[in-house]
């Protein structure tokens, strides 16, 4: 969870018969010490290796030296794969059918 800014002693100065509304941040968050070019590069490197683990995974299904049953392969291996390749490209087109209406 991020750090509130809201400190000890710390209070908005505002007067008397003034209204405030506070609005929420349209960026993205991110936890405290992680910049946003470590986040692309994890999410890079975790599509690679899903990548990779799909190709792996078919090759053996096709030599039929596959230990696991498909039902595994499906859950485990081939939906996080598609989640994440597919996954940015319906927060693109989520992003720009917000920010057009």
């Amino acid at each position: 969870m991020a750090p509130s800014s809201y400190r000890r002693g710390e209070e908005a100065k505002v007067k008397e018969g003034r209204r405030i509304t506070i609005q929420p941040s349209q960026e993205p968050v991110l936890a405290v010490g992680v910049s946003a070019e470590d986040e692309r590069f994890s999410f890079k490197a975790a599509r690679v290796v899903m990548v990779l683990l799909s190709a792996v995974s078919i090759l053996a299904y096709v030599l039929s030296v596959n230990p696991f049953a498909i039902s595994f392969n499906i859950s485990f291996v081939y939906l996080p794969t598609a989640v994440l390749i597919v996954g940015p490209f319906l927060t693109r087109a989520l992003r720009k059918a917000d920010s057009s209406s």
